[in-house]
């Protein structure tokens, strides 16, 4: 059976202290609008959305923690392809933690769904 390590991706992450401007530069530059913040030893501690930065940055600037959001879905490694479906409710890619919390991938709806259905694909040939 499938689990969430074989579709998850390189996540691309940020430290609750870098700056407004540089999280959205790295969204620029990974083509992304979701990032997840980790802490020193690497464990999730929530995520950003581009248009909440935006608006920070739009207002004059300020901390980055006002944009961080702590409630987030997430998943072990192992977890079934077939259980990750119903986390995408929000719209945020599903974060992969290992035992600690520590941030080890991501798996966006979009690879989920093609993997789910090259799998229907060979179980019915």
């Amino acid at each position: 059976m499938l689990s969430a390590e074989f579709v998850m991706k390189p996540t691309h992450r940020f430290h609750r202290g870098d700056a407004v401007d540089k999280v959205i530069e790295r969204m620029n530059r990974y083509k992304v609008d979701t990032l997840y913040v980790v802490d020193d030893e690497e464990r999730t501690e929530g995520f950003v959305r581009r248009r909440e930065l935006e608006a920070i940055r739009q207002n004059g600037g300020g901390p980055l923690r006002k944009a961080i959001k702590a409630d987030f879905p997430k998943t072990a490694r192992f977890t079934p392809l077939n259980e990750l479906y119903g986390l995408y409710e929000s719209g945020i890619p599903v974060a992969v933690v290992g035992d600690t919390g520590r941030l080890l991938g991501v798996v966006y709806p979009l690879d989920l769904l093609a993997t789910l259905a090259a799998a229907e694909e060979v179980a019915v040939d």
